[in-house]
C-alpha cells in the first residue's frame, strides 16, 4: 500500500476493489469505463476516487479517518499542497498498472 504524507502524517491510500466501489456508489461512473484512467475524470470524481483510497487505507490499516478529516479537509489540503494530488494520483497510476512478470 503507498503511502502519502499530510502535514507531517502518513496516511496508506489503497485503490482497491473496496475504494472504487465507494467511488462509483458516490459519482455513478464505473470505474471499468475509465480507458484513459484518471485523466478522464472531472475534479469532483479526482476527489472523491482520492478520498475513498484514503479511507480504505485507514481502514487497512485499523485505523479511521477523523471527522474533520472529510472531502472538504482533502480539498484544502490539495489546494494548499500542490504536489499532495500528483501524489495520490500516482498512488492509482501504480495499483493499477499491470505488473510484468520476472522470467528466471
Amino acid at each position: 500500500m503507498n503511502k502519502v504524507n499530510i502535514n507531517g502524517k502518513d496516511y496508506g491510500v489503497r485503490f482497491s476493489i473496496k475504494a472504487m466501489i465507494e467511488f462509483e456508489k458516490s459519482t455513478g461512473t464505473k470505474i471499468t469505463s475509465l480507458k484513459g484512467g484518471a485523466d478522464e475524470l472531472s475534479i469532483n470524481e479526482v476527489i472523491e476516487l482520492c478520498y475513498a483510497a484514503l479511507k480504505d487505507g485507514a481502514r487497512k490499516n485499523k485505523t479511521k479517518l477523523k471527522r474533520s478529516e472529510d472531502k472538504d479537509w482533502l480539498i484544502d489540503e490539495i489546494s494548499d499542497n500542490p504536489n499532495l494530488l500528483p501524489e495520490i494520483l500516482n498512488a492509482f497510476k501504480d495499483s493499477t498498472a499491470t505488473k510484468k512478470k520476472k522470467r528466471t
